[in-house]
Order: C-alpha cells, then structure tokens, then sequence
C-alpha cells in the first residue's frame, strides 16, 4: 500500500510564480485589439497565465486565465487604467502590456526584473521630435519645446513589476496631479515621477514594444506595438 503524501504547497507556488504573467487593461465592446494581444500570448507562451482588467460592460474574452472587473472613468483613462492595475494585486512578477501588441517571443517576467522591483520600457524612436502640446483637446504647453525623450523617456506599453505596489503608488500619485493627466499621458507621467525615486530596469521599445516601420529583420524584436488602427 503506498502512503498518501501532503503536496508540497512550497513547490506549487514556486511552480506557479515561474508561469509567465501577462495583464492587460481593456474597456469597450470593440475588442479586436485584446483578442489579437491574447492569440499572440497563447501561440508564443503557452500556459502562462493572461489577466484581464475590465469593467462589467466589456464583453468577456475567451483565453484569458484571470478578469479583474474594476469600477472607473472611462472619460479618465489613464486614471481607470493605472487603477485597475493596482486592483489586481498580484504579488508575483508580471508583464503589464497595452492591448495595441503582438508578443511574438517567449517573456520570461522575473528574468526581466533581475533585481529590480519594476523594469520599465525606454524609448527609442522619435527620441529628438518635438512634443505635441495640444492632444484631444488638452493643453500640455508645460512642454513647449521640448522633446518626447525629454517629456517622457519611459513608454508606459510595457513594463514589468515584481508586486503589484508600483501600480498602486503610481494610481496614487497621479491623483495628485493635474486633472487632465487623468485623461491623457497620465500613465507616462506617473511612471516618470515613481522611476525617478526608485532604481529600476530598463526594456528596449526596438525589443519590447517596437513600431513595424521599424522592426530590424537582424534583430526582430520580441513584441511589436502597432498602435492602433494607425497600422
């Protein structure tokens, strides 16, 4: 007779903290762009776990492992979006990826880490173009004469966090600012204030977020971001 054992709930969770974790903020009943984003993530990393973060009124989504229903603004965006990030809580590593994005690679969360708590994406393209100052109806003439790389050196399309905290700082902050970051660039900038106070590491946009225009066929990278209905 072989003697029952009691699992080894420590190996379990070892085991589950090595599936890649990928999430992702969606609200809308269009939703041609998640379901692109988690058709990549199922053919390139098979048996991760894919998180959703949404409201009541999006559709459901087939293949997702995990939705997260959060309350928000849909006319505050970037507010709703930072918010349900933090609302997750996820106390494992974590890709969080906008929903513009094909993951065409295996991403490995923790090995992007190293020791960091948060690796954030550094821009590469348009680094020297000029800042627009008026987007949907905003006023950013703080900005005038600046440049993207000096207005927002870190996009926000993909970054990895160890915990879920980074998140819940940056919602926090961002309600310290002006109104209208809510609605736009928001994410941006509260990345760029929470970066500054912490050490942290640094993705490639040409690697990890790269324009098609700009894909290398010598070095393809492993996401490409279409932004949209531009491409």
């Amino acid at each position: 007779m072989v003697a029952e054992q009691t699992p080894n709930f420590d190996l379990i969770r070892d085991a589950e903290c090595r599936k890649p974790t990928f999430v992702f903020f969606h609200v809308g009943k269009d939703v041609s762009q998640p379901m692109r984003l988690i058709e990549s993530i199922l053919k390139t990393n098979p048996g991760s776990d894919i998180v959703m973060c949404a409201d009541i009124l999006t559709p459901v989504l087939q293949g997702i492992t995990q939705r997260v229903n959060v309350a928000g603004d849909r006319d505050k965006l970037m507010q709703f979006r930072l918010d349900a990030f933090a609302s997750v809580k996820l106390e494992r590593p974590a890709i969080y990826l906008d929903t513009d994005m094909v993951v065409r690679e295996k991403i490995n969360p923790s090995a992007l880490l190293g020791s960091s708590d948060i690796t954030v994406c550094r821009r590469a393209f348009q680094r020297n173009a000029l800042f627009n100052t008026k987007l949907r109806g905003l006023d950013f003439s703080e900005y005038s004469g600046r440049t993207l790389d000096q207005v927002y050196p870190y996009l926000a399309c993909a970054t990895v966090t160890r915990t879920y905290k980074p998140w819940f700082e940056m919602a926090m902050a961002l309600r310290r600012m002006d109104p209208k970051f809510s609605i736009w660039y928001g994410d941006q900038e509260a990345l760029k204030a929470y970066a500054s106070t912490k050490s942290f590491g640094m993705l490639s946009e040409s690697e990890y977020a790269c324009l098609p225009e700009k894909v290398d066929v010598r070095f393809p990278p492993k996401i490409i971001h279409y932004k949209g209905g531009r491409k």
